[in-house]
């Protein structure tokens, strides 16, 4: 592997994963324009997203191994099968 392709690839890589996300970015703004309050505000809908977020997944993720135990599969709109991260097949 060429050592300048790979540095180059660690450096964007370091630069994307250091980069703010979205709600960060909200919330630095919400603080900037209207005071801490409103800033705390918005770190506590962010969190509560976030957990939701995280509540879905795991619910999703159990079903999904639950028909995977019980030997059913998912059908989806795609026209292949597909495997989801949890190595659940489908067909399509």
């Amino acid at each position: 592997m060429n050592p300048h392709l790979w540095l180059a690839f660690v450096a964007t890589s370091a630069v994307i994963g250091l980069a703010p996300g979205p709600a960060v970015t909200s919330i630095v703004g919400y603080a900037l324009s209207s005071g801490r309050a409103t800033a705390l505000a918005a770190v506590a809908g962010a969190a509560r997203e976030h957990c939701s977020e995280e509540r879905a997944e795991i619910d999703q993720s159990v079903e999904c191994h639950q028909r995977c135990d019980r030997g059913e599969r998912q059908e989806w709109s795609h026209e292949r099968p597909l495997e989801d991260e949890h190595g659940c097949s489908s067909v399509g």
